[in-house]
């Protein structure tokens, strides 16, 4: 697989995450053509992230708030894309 196409598959994960809806781990792995374990980890750890930021709003702990917001959700979102 090259890494544009691997890029591309990562940007479409993100997309459809984005979307709002919920999709199994086979329908991504479906979606995307790559293996299951794939999509969990990176599906795992970017939702992981986002409970920590509403976890950090609702203690009013801002500065990692930002830090999750700004910084870590961000770079696995970036992780998805360039794999």
């Amino acid at each position: 697989m090259k890494l544009q196409q691997i890029r591309q598959i990562r940007l479409t994960m993100i997309q459809l995450l984005q979307s709002g809806r919920k999709y199994s781990i086979s329908e991504l792995s479906d979606e995307l053509e790559v293996s299951e374990r794939m999509i969990r980890v990176y599906k795992e750890d970017l939702e992981k992230a986002k409970l920590d930021l509403e976890k950090a709003m609702q203690n009013t702990d801002y500065v990692e708030a930002s830090r999750l917001q700004y910084s870590v959700i961000p770079e696995l979102e970036k992780k998805i894309k360039n794999t």
